[in-house]
């Protein structure tokens, strides 16, 4: 089958509708943690050990957001698409966050004798991995994308 003098499979189909997914992926992550952290922020009053990983979703949560929003302009064409150390920078960040709020969680929870911190800690680790991974997808599509517009040394 043709598209346009081009041939087309699944796979290629694929490529092409992959940043969109991704977007729609860290966008979910992104309502997730701030769901989560809504409820661990109102948690907190009573148990304060969960205001740490609290913190940690609100970060991620913007993250993920910025993330998708890099992905929907990467989605939309190569004229408004952000360089690859964009989405390398947020995906570190998404990274580094949930680790960080891993270890909030995990040590206010020891210390605090709270399961919920720590559960909350495991949660937000997770959700960060998640969202990494999303930004680390873009990031090699983005480079794939800048190293094929730049033009060849001829030889």
């Amino acid at each position: 089958m043709t598209h346009q003098g081009n041939e087309r499979n699944g796979v290629t189909d694929f490529r092409t509708r992959r940043p969109a997914v991704n977007a729609a992926v860290c966008w979910v992550a992104a309502v997730a943690s701030l769901v989560l952290a809504a409820a661990w922020i109102w948690v907190a009053t009573t148990e304060p050990p969960l205001s740490g990983p609290a913190v940690a979703h609100l970060a991620l949560a913007a993250i993920g957001a910025a993330i998708a929003v890099a992905a929907r302009r990467f989605a939309v064409g190569p004229t408004t698409a952000p360089s690859p150390r964009t989405f390398q920078a947020l995906t570190i960040a998404a990274f580094l966050t949930g680790f960080a709020g891993a270890a909030l969680g995990i040590v206010s929870g020891a210390v605090g004798s709270s399961v919920t911190a720590i559960a909350a800690g495991i949660i937000v680790f997770v959700l960060g991995a998640g969202v990494a991974l999303q930004g680390a997808l873009l990031y090699g599509a983005a480079a794939g994308r800048a190293s094929a517009q730049q033009p060849r040394p001829r030889a």
